[in-house]
């Protein structure tokens, strides 16, 4: 079966090869033949006129692949096609003087599929499957037409600085930032810490502003240079408003209980730095935090496993965007003897005294903890 087109008459026919030696080449040349058939008719088509949907076409399908087709026809409109999967099959059509709309659903319809036109693009399908995405294109409308970005909950950046300082570093750091504030031309708003009774919260104590706070962190490097602390951890947590947010590291310490009978088990427990905070953003773009601070450590040895010191805190404070919390109040001492002496001379009584020292030291530490809540992506305050 040979293809051929004739652009003067505007048909496209194919014709039998009844001869065996030529039925095989026939066969061959086929597969390229229809691949080409509707390209050359549209390109006859749009030389012989200036209107190739209004014009009358012939159209000779036979054998052609119902795929080809309807690529060769979405060509000849400069649309683009967009098949669903399953489309198979082939076509046995003849049309005369039909224009490109009746070609178009003739196939269609023969296959018994479904189409929709979009801007440049033909989507071809199925019943159902048209269907479907039509149903989910109104899903997705509705979805973004109901949707407000107003509505989308803001979002809070918590950085936290956990230091361990000498009693009196919080105090001398109120003085400095204090003072550098007060040389600032810009005005600072003063907020109160305090918790949701109107009460000033037992462990804060102080608010810096922004000016402030940005030089919160070159103090605290001068800290821990000069041997009078050290930043114990920074971690940051984002959570959005009135959303919880948890940050933990640590370890499991394991240790023995009774498990009845005599015997005993293995059980863990953890000795983890914890850090769980809820913001909630007023009016006035300030933050009310909801803190819950938990520093464990390992203790003494004891014939049960490891013993765990913690270090709690818990409250409720209120602070602009930006600004810094101090929270204080945890204390820990520690005594320290040291003895340093002379092998053997320092033992002999009486005179040993003369040929030792000893030194007592004793050391009162404070945990701190700096909270820098920040808006972010956070729309204007109405």
């Amino acid at each position: 079966m040979v293809w051929y087109c004739d652009a003067q008459t505007h048909r496209c026919r194919c014709c039998a090869v009844a001869h065996p030696a030529t039925r095989a080449l026939a066969q061959a040349r086929t597969e390229f033949a229809m691949r080409r058939i509707i390209q050359i008719t549209s390109a006859a088509i749009i030389l012989l006129s200036t209107n190739v949907y209004a014009e009358k076409l012939n159209f000779d399908f036979y054998g052609v692949s119902t795929v080809e087709a309807l690529q060769g026809l979405a060509k000849m409109k400069g649309h683009n096609l967009i098949l669903a999967e399953g489309i198979g099959g082939r076509l046995d059509i003849r049309l005369r003087g039909v224009t490109w709309e009746e070609a178009w659903e003739a196939i269609i319809l023969k296959k018994e599929l479904s189409y929709r036109i979009l801007g440049h693009q033909i989507w071809v399908g199925t019943h159902q499957q048209l269907k479907q995405r039509l149903l989910q294109e109104q899903e997705l409308k509705k979805l973004v037409q109901s949707s407000n970005l107003g509505d989308l909950p803001r979002q809070v950046m918590i950085e936290a600085r956990i230091v361990e300082a000498q009693r009196h570093f919080a105090r001398n750091l109120g003085s400095k930032l204090n003072y550098q504030q007060g040389s600032s031309r810009q005005s600072q708003s003063d907020l109160k810490a305090q918790g949701l009774n109107g009460y000033e919260a037992a462990t804060t104590i102080g608010i810096l502003g922004k000016e402030a706070a940005a030089l919160l962190q070159i103090e605290l490097s001068a800290l821990e240079a000069e041997g009078l602390g050290q930043i114990v951890s920074n971690p940051r947590v984002m959570a959005a408003d009135n959303t919880q947010a948890l940050i933990e590291q640590g370890t499991e310490l394991p240790y023995q209980s009774s498990a009845g009978q005599g015997a005993t088990k293995v059980q863990f427990r953890k000795a983890n730095l914890r850090l769980q905070v809820k913001p909630s953003i007023m009016k006035d773009r300030a933050i009310l935090l909801d803190v819950d601070i938990n520093k464990d450590s390992v203790g003494l040895k004891t014939e049960q496993g490891f013993a765990i010191d913690t270090k709690h805190l818990k409250t409720q404070v209120m602070v602009e965007s930006g600004g810094t919390v101090i929270l204080g109040g945890i204390f820990q001492e520690a005594e320290r003897q040291d003895e340093t002496a002379i092998p053997w001379i320092s033992k002999i009584p009486i005179l040993g005294y003369l040929f030792k020292q000893e030194a007592k030291s004793k050391d009162k530490t404070e945990l701190l903890i700096f909270l820098t809540p920040t808006l972010v992506n956070s729309p204007n305050p109405q």
